[in-house]
């Protein structure tokens, strides 16, 4: 029973990341994003990459949020958190993700690719933006890029809620959606 190898670092001082390599590697390689303010390996995106056969990495982009996807209390004080967290890390990545690829199978891989979604998309957006040769493909999802724009649609959307309620979901028609969705999976 073949395994997948489980290779943890840090870069610089406290960029953590993880490259998984799956026993039947497919030649390629997959950077995988973050969601909201989150410092966290994005364990489910790297599990969907290797179940395809890519070697896969992620980075928690250089601070910790054990506890919520939006907490900001790692910004204060922090300037070098910011930029790591703003493209520097997810810059620096694949180039040592690689070369753990490398090292492992003995042959870099032919092709690599990002995926994000939400704020993994406007990092796959800066990815593209600043250091476009970091992947050969990038899938930015739901880029979260226009902070500005999003708060104010949020804040739309609340008050169309509150003005007319009856467009929101029940909790019955949530449960019906729910139990629909896990029955299909």
């Amino acid at each position: 029973d073949r395994r997948l190898c489980r290779v943890a670092g840090v870069i610089e001082q406290e960029i953590r990341f993880e490259v998984w390599l799956p026993p039947e590697w497919n030649g390629r390689f997959l950077g995988v994003g973050n969601a909201g303010l989150t410092g966290g390996i994005n364990y489910p995106s790297m599990s969907m990459g290797i179940g395809r056969g890519f070697a896969t990495a992620s980075t928690h982009t250089g601070h910790q949020t054990p506890d919520n996807f939006f907490d900001a209390s790692w910004v204060e004080g922090h300037p070098d958190r910011v930029e790591n967290f703003g493209h520097r890390a997810h810059h620096l990545l694949p180039e040592k993700a690689r070369q753990v690829v490398e090292a492992y199978y003995g042959r870099a891989p032919h092709h690599s690719y990002y995926d994000g979604c939400s704020s993994g998309g406007w990092q796959g957006l800066t990815e593209a933006q600043l250091y476009p040769d970091d992947y050969d493909g990038i899938v930015a999802g739901a880029p979260a890029n226009n902070f500005v724009r999003l708060q104010t649609r949020f804040l739309w959307l609340d008050a169309l809620s509150r003005q007319d309620p009856s467009g929101d979901l029940g909790e019955a028609q949530i449960s019906l959606i729910s139990a629909a969705a896990l029955a299909a999976c």
